[in-house]
């Protein structure tokens, strides 16, 4: 079993933020759980929540954090 992922961990792998990925447990759509003062994210959901972003699988760090970051300005306007 792998360990639960912390969403610095997430941001970075995503190229991006911890307020983005904050961002998208809070609106439901990455499933986390909490603990302590941080979340947690199970590898499993996290590799879930890339592929249903487009339907395809998300290889780069890169393109993940370029979608996460339009969509969090998407939402600020």
């Amino acid at each position: 079993m792998k360990r639960a992922l912390t969403t610095g961990e997430i941001a970075k792998a995503a190229a991006t933020s911890k307020k983005v990925i904050r961002n998208l447990i809070h609106s439901g759509k990455l499933k986390a759980y909490r603990l302590d003062r941080d979340y947690r994210i199970e590898p499993s959901e996290w590799e879930a929540f890339k592929e249903n972003r487009t339907g395809k699988a998300i290889t780069t760090a890169e393109e993940i954090g370029q979608r996460l970051f339009k969509q969090d300005m998407q939402k600020s306007d």
